[in-house]
């Protein structure tokens, strides 16, 4: 009886959810995009009138994943982890961010990075769970957000009170990295920039974004094949292509960051499960250990994965994903 129990704890613990590195193209091609695809495109007016975008895969289901990406990453860049989840009995739903992925652009430029107000992400995402996904009867409501996607679901949970029955947050946006500065400073002097018209520039050293952008320069994955992923993405549909934030852009984020740890307390009424990457150079760590003091908190430290953990190699990806799991059941 013991063999038996050990037997199938090990087949569990090798169980492996991820695509793997190895046939990942044919894979997508074959299997992950399709099964995304039977899903269904739509669209609502966010804050000053702009179309939102988003998308849907109903399958008459009980619960719903809610997954919404970090800044600059379209929705159809998650289809892998849709296809990873898609045996845990949920249908699914993804949302663009304004200003980026398929939605609505916020600027001329449609490269740039920019928000009016962090808070118009609030309302969008709440307009979205309104009409789309909390009137739908389901019995369980899981959320997913990575990066900035999960900055905007922690604030959307203090500002409007508890929506998700758990949240999964990873690499949760809530101290940008500044580098040598301080946020103060940097507020201040994006402020000072944003003064003297400036606000819609990009940050010192941004650019546009390139498609070809080299992968051994990139600070966000290990794994070529995703990286590829992503880029082929970009490469089908040169809107989708984002460049740097803009300046006023930054102080929004920061002072959001700031509000949401001020505000954390707040966070105690729900399940979070937070993944945090080692090595990360987009985002700080210390107010995601600051939000995970909570009792109601789980922190999952990847040491050598980048900021995109959920795009992470094999062996990073497929250990998150089973935390993940676990976690939701």
């Amino acid at each position: 009886m013991k063999i038996i129990l050990f037997t199938i704890i090990v087949l569990f613990q090798s169980t492996a959810y991820c695509v793997t590195e190895d046939n990942f193209k044919e894979k997508l091609i074959n299997d992950v995009f399709p099964f995304y695809d039977q899903g269904q495109e739509g669209s609502f007016v966010g804050v000053d009138g702009k179309r939102i975008n988003f998308h849907s895969i109903k399958r008459g289901m009980k619960k719903a994943f809610v997954i919404i990406p970090g800044r600059t990453e379209p929705t159809r860049k998650y289809a892998e982890v849709v296809w990873d989840l898609k045996d845990e009995g949920a249908d699914f739903f993804l949302m663009d961010h304004r200003g980026q992925g398929y939605s609505e652009r916020m600027l001329k430029d449609p490269h740039k990075g920019y928000v009016k107000r962090f808070e118009d992400y609030i309302e969008d995402f709440d307009k979205f769970l309104q009409q789309n996904v909390l009137n739908k009867g389901y019995e369980k409501i899981y959320l997913i957000a990575h990066s900035m996607g999960g900055a905007i679901g922690l604030y959307h949970h203090i500002l409007k009170g508890r929506t998700f029955d758990k949240i999964v947050t990873v690499a949760p946006m809530l101290e940008v990295e500044t580098g040598s500065f301080s946020h103060t400073f940097t507020i201040n002097y994006m402020r000072f920039l944003t003064l003297m018209g400036m606000g819609e520039n990009f940050v010192p050293g941004a650019d546009r974004g390139d498609v070809n952008f080299p992968f051994e320069n990139n600070e966000v994955t290990h794994s070529l094949v995703r990286f590829e992923m992503a880029r082929d993405i970009e490469r089908e549909n040169l809107y989708l292509v984002m460049g740097g934030a803009t300046n006023h852009w930054v102080v929004e984020a920061l002072v959001a960051g700031r509000k949401i740890s001020r505000k954390k307390k707040k966070l105690k009424d729900v399940p979070i499960l937070l993944l945090q990457a080692g090595q990360d150079t987009f985002v700080r760590s210390r107010r995601q250990n600051q939000v995970c003091k909570l009792k109601n908190c789980r922190k999952v430290r990847f040491e050598d994965a980048k900021h995109e953990i959920l795009m992470e190699s094999d062996e990073i990806r497929d250990d998150a994903l089973r935390e993940i799991v676990e976690f939701l059941r």
